[in-house]
């Protein structure tokens, strides 16, 4: 098999929903993975297990790509692994949930069957972080608990996928083996205004469910950070994404400082037009793809301390808010410092070209698929 193909390798993704981009969550990637699969030769097919629905233009975008949608009855998936029992030489199974419900039934039908475990994030660090934050004191043995639930789902795959190398290494440690890293791609598209005709604060994010990070990471920002900087700046926040006017919490945030944007299918006007991304999450796990796409865009972002630790960016590439005070002071001095705003700027644009490359992606994705078939 040369090293750009993967053909005729038949692939069956397994995933929450159709992947729209615009839900965040890590469907961004998602849709990437299954792009790159198509376009390295491989024959897939996705089975939303979770939300068959049809996300349109989604599903028709997949479709047209060649790619098969599953959706058997959910309460027979036995009967469908058995009547795909050797359909497919890999079976590439994303999320904690959909592993869990899927990876014994395969095992049982076909035991020689491979599966990758796209992890996509490591949740058990979210998770533990989330009860912590909200002051659920958790005993040693309940925080094993918690990362040995998710790592008997790994030690069932034939390999494990990290969105991060930081990730990896996290698992590694945990003794589970063979792990490989599949980050992300995305291209720089610098928006155009300048400095001086840029203004507000903008932050995006899904708002899928309630309470989730992104729920979180807003009302804190609300509550404790932005009045400080309403009143040194009198700057506008912006609150764009999927479901930000369906959740109660986030749309009764809306005055006439804040404005709930909704969903955007183009955020170029709104990052050309903002002048400070800010990423204000208390808990996650994996990686934030929309700060890589404020970078992308040539926006500065100030980020919280896990966030930056998550991409391991120090403050040439973004600034950092330790804490509310400090998270204020930060975004006043990005929005009010020509010279540092353009540091970051372009900083954060290199880092992308360097990180993102859509050519990476391909040869590590190229090399999971390789590995797969000599386990």
């Amino acid at each position: 098999m040369g090293f750009n193909s993967l053909e005729n390798i038949r692939v069956l993704v397994i995933d929450d929903c159709i992947p729209a981009p615009e839900l965040g969550w890590g469907y961004p990637r998602s849709n990437l993975v299954l792009d790159c699969l198509v376009d390295m030769g491989c024959e897939v097919s996705l089975l939303p297990l979770q939300n068959p629905k049809k996300i349109q233009p989604h599903t028709d975008l997949l479709q047209q790509k060649g790619i098969k949608i599953k959706t058997p009855d959910r309460s027979n998936l036995k009967q469908f692994f058995l009547k795909k029992k050797d359909r497919y030489d890999v079976i590439w199974i994303s999320r904690p949930l959909n592993m869990s419900q899927t990876i014994d039934m395969i095992r049982k039908v076909n035991p020689s069957q491979k599966v990758i475990y796209d992890s996509e994030t490591f949740s058990p660090a979210r998770e533990i972080l989330r009860r912590k934050l909200y002051g659920k004191n958790l005993s040693e043995d309940k925080i094993k608990s918690i990362i040995q639930w998710e790592l008997d789902l790994m030690s069932k795959a034939d390999m494990v996928v990290a969105v991060s190398d930081r990730e990896r290494k996290t698992i590694k440690n945990f003794g589970i083996k063979p792990v490989k890293t599949l980050s992300f791609s995305m291209d720089t598209n610098p928006t155009s205004s300048p400095f001086k005709e840029r203004e507000d604060i903008l932050f995006v994010g899904a708002f899928l469910d309630s309470p989730s990070p992104n729920e979180d990471s807003i009302l804190y920002f609300v509550n404790e950070i932005y009045p400080k900087v309403y009143e040194a700046l009198g700057a506008k926040l912006w609150i764009v994404g999927t479901g930000s006017d369906n959740i109660h919490s986030i749309k009764k945030l809306a005055s006439d400082n804040i404005v709930v944007g909704g969903k955007m299918d183009d955020l170029w006007d709104v990052y050309n037009r903002s002048k400070v991304f800010v990423v204000p999450t208390r808990y996650a796990s994996g990686i934030p793809l929309k700060l890589i796409g404020s970078l992308a865009h040539g926006l500065p972002s100030v980020v919280t301390p896990l966030i930056a630790d998550q991409l391991e960016l120090n403050e040439n590439t973004l600034l950092i808010g330790a804490d509310p005070e400090d998270f204020a002071q930060k975004v006043i001095q990005c929005y009010t410092d020509e010279k540092t705003w353009m540091g970051l700027r372009e900083n954060g644009l290199q880092y992308i070209k360097n990180e993102f490359q859509l050519q990476k992606f391909k040869q590590d994705l190229i090399k999971i698929m390789q590995g797969i078939r000599e386990t």
